[in-house]
């Protein structure tokens, strides 16, 4: 017979992993009660010091080059040519490079259902093609690729690593699935690619973006924000430090309130979860974005008598955003957090003012 308790449990549990990766990033893979240490959101603090970056006396991209990851250390004897990327932050980071991509995830986030808004070169529905949670083996062996990147693929991804190894030298996560910052993300495949110089050049042009933006808007000095995905009746606060929309908010100067970090319950990549009881909570920042995936999430949120009676909703301090919002800001990197800037920026700006 079976344990409806824990069935329940599991229920809960993937229906909030739901809400944390709503974008579509990792959900479907992970399973169990024991994964969430397993798995976390980038982080995107660009200016802080690489922590994970390869292991290796050599040069930048002197080849060949041996790289420390996950799944036990990986060569690239040669400049590899025909690329294969396995996760967003890969393509975004490799497209932005240069790279030719011959096979690649296909991305939600955008008008062509294969390229983000913010890709600097749009990859063909033929090549943008494979599954982000499940990568068709033989698409990928037949695309003949000189390397693989999968530092920010799916879990279930990364396990497939046996075979796709076989085909070509694999890139993996440092520490574990999407574990590296996007800081040490962006350096690695600048490496694994031998375009270290550029890659180092994406870094510091999202720097100073965002110093820009920060320059641009004193107001936000002193204000703090949170950030608040929502799917069905489940909502997320993102509140850990190492979070990676935590650590963009804190350097556009917006800290989160005590009120929200001081909250208990369970964590699941770096967010705790409340009740719509609790949905005050958001009051206490100066600016709530709330993650509102579609047009009826919008319609009923907005309507609900606690959140209609919020001060950040009835003074304009209450950001809704779309999917593709949502994911640029929970798992930014340094081609995406223009688009953010661009997009979300304004709107974070009027809010404070």
């Amino acid at each position: 017979m079976p344990n409806i308790h824990r069935s329940a449990h599991l229920a809960t549990r993937k229906s909030r992993l739901a809400v944390v990766v709503g974008v579509a990033l990792i959900a479907s893979s992970c399973g169990g009660d024991d994964d969430t240490a397993a798995t976390q959101p980038q982080s995107v603090e660009t200016t802080a010091a690489p922590t994970d970056a390869p292991t290796t006396d050599a040069p930048a991209d002197a080849l060949p080059v041996t790289f420390e990851q996950m799944t036990g250390p990986v060569t690239v004897s040669e400049k590899p040519v025909r690329v294969v990327t396995l996760g967003y932050t890969d393509t975004d980071v490799a497209n932005a490079l240069g790279a030719e991509i011959v096979a690649a995830v296909a991305s939600p986030f955008g008008d062509d259902g294969v390229n983000p808004y913010w890709a600097a070169t749009p990859l063909s529905a033929e090549v943008a093609s494979l599954d982000v949670q499940t990568p068709n083996l033989e698409v990928i062996a037949a695309a003949d690729p000189d390397i693989i990147l999968a530092m920010g693929a799916s879990p279930s991804a990364i396990e497939l690593y046996d075979e796709l190894s076989q085909i070509a030298p694999m890139i993996t996560p440092t520490t574990g699935p999407l574990l590296d910052s996007a800081e040490d993300v962006t350096i690695t495949i600048g490496r694994a690619l031998g375009e270290s110089e550029a890659a180092a050049q994406l870094l510091a042009d999202a720097d100073q973006a965002i110093d820009d933006f920060v320059a641009a808007n004193p107001q936000l000095a002193g204000k703090t924000a949170v950030f608040a995905p929502r799917e069905g009746t489940n909502t997320a606060i993102f509140i850990d430090e190492s979070a990676a929309s935590v650590a963009l908010l804190r350097q556009l100067g917006l800290e989160a309130p005590d009120e929200v970090t001081s909250l208990s319950g369970d964590r699941i990549f770096g967010a705790t979860f409340i009740s719509d009881e609790q949905i005050a909570v958001i009051d206490s920042a100066d600016i709530a974005i709330v993650g509102l995936y579609t047009d009826e999430a919008r319609e009923a949120f907005l309507a609900m008598p606690t959140v209609a009676s919020l001060s950040v909703a009835s003074e304009g301090r209450l950001i809704p955003i779309d999917r593709t919002l949502g994911a640029a800001l929970q798992t930014p990197n340094p081609v995406s957090v223009h688009y953010l800037l661009s997009e979300l920026g304004p709107r974070i700006a009027a809010a404070a003012t």
